[in-house]
């Protein structure tokens, strides 16, 4: 969600103000009555701040497939390092992949909806979404807007989409070490800081930041990341693995600094799915592991 954020402020297609999606608990996407549902059959709707923090799954479905589109959400997971393989000093690194292929280009967006109500077809441009088509597989895009479907994503991955978010959408090349030294102390090399991608803007990654803090604040998916004394983003998600127990992995991600200062630190968490356990949250069993780690990795600087 924070990709199809990240894809929707970069387009301009979103605000932290517009739209305003709807409050409901099931959404159905172009070319199919089939309802996506929202955790554990909740209601939710709202502007970007308030769907991130609650991690509305309805919502942003729609802005993927309704406002953002195929293009857009493609282009932002590539800029994120999705399908590319990460530059890490380790052998052989998996790649993370986003899926590229939705089918046909049907027509336009406004023209659908239009022959869906029975209407005439538009004459005007009514705003960016005239510019968004319906693929065959509009359904897909919706499902990987929020995750799901065939996204595949390495902790490494979405490290780096915190890292990015709270390094004003600059992804380094990722490091096992700081720098290499002989069993006495002395320094054989160190390894410098390197550009790898941009993910977004400048401002978009402010916007998100400030987004995901929200998320750790009252009301949030992720309040068991807060550290006190330091300022904590934090995005949760839950990955299916199917529909027999145990059924999914739980994620968090984030970033962390000082009050009033840059963030300096980013994690991701997944604690995999246990055999007999109930369902797992990211909120529930990876933010504290996350606010753990981060905390410790605070103190230490």
């Amino acid at each position: 969600k924070i990709v199809t954020a990240a894809a929707g402020l970069q387009s301009g297609a979103v605000t932290p103000d517009l739209p305003e999606f709807p409050r409901s608990s099931g959404y159905a996407a172009p070319l199919t009555n089939v309802l996506l549902r929202n955790f554990g059959g909740a209601t939710c709707g709202g502007t970007l701040f308030e769907i991130l923090r609650v991690s509305c799954n309805t919502a942003f479905a729609q802005m993927g497939a309704e406002y953002v589109g195929v293009e857009q959400m493609v282009t932002r997971a590539l800029a994120f390092g999705f399908n590319d393989t990460p530059p890490i000093d380790l052998p052989n690194p998996a790649r993370s992949t986003f899926p590229t292929d939705y089918g046909k280009k049907l027509q336009s967006l406004p023209s659908y909806f239009a022959q869906k109500n029975g209407e005439p077809p538009p004459t005007t441009t009514p705003g960016e979404r005239s510019l968004l088509y319906v693929y065959e597989d509009q359904p897909k895009l919706a499902q990987v807007s929020i995750g799901q479907n065939d996204v595949r994503a390495t902790p490494l991955q979405m490290a780096m989409v915190a890292a990015a978010v709270a390094n004003n959408g600059v992804i380094m090349k990722p490091h096992v070490m700081r720098d290499i030294r002989t069993r006495d102390g002395e320094l054989i090399s160190k390894y410098q800081p390197e550009r790898w991608k941009t993910a977004v803007s400048p401002s978009v990654a402010a916007t998100l930041r400030e987004a995901m803090i929200g998320v750790v604040g009252p009301g949030g998916t992720a309040t068991r990341m807060a550290i006190e004394g330091f300022t904590v983003g934090g995005k949760t998600g839950t990955a299916e693995l199917g529909t027999t127990s145990p059924s999914s992995h739980a994620w968090v991600i984030g970033f962390a600094g000082p009050v009033g200062q840059a963030p300096t630190v980013a994690v991701a968490v997944l604690v995999e799915a246990l055999p007999g356990a109930d369902e797992q949250t990211g909120g529930r069993v990876a933010a504290p592991i996350a606010q753990a780690v981060l905390e410790a990795a605070l103190r230490a600087r």
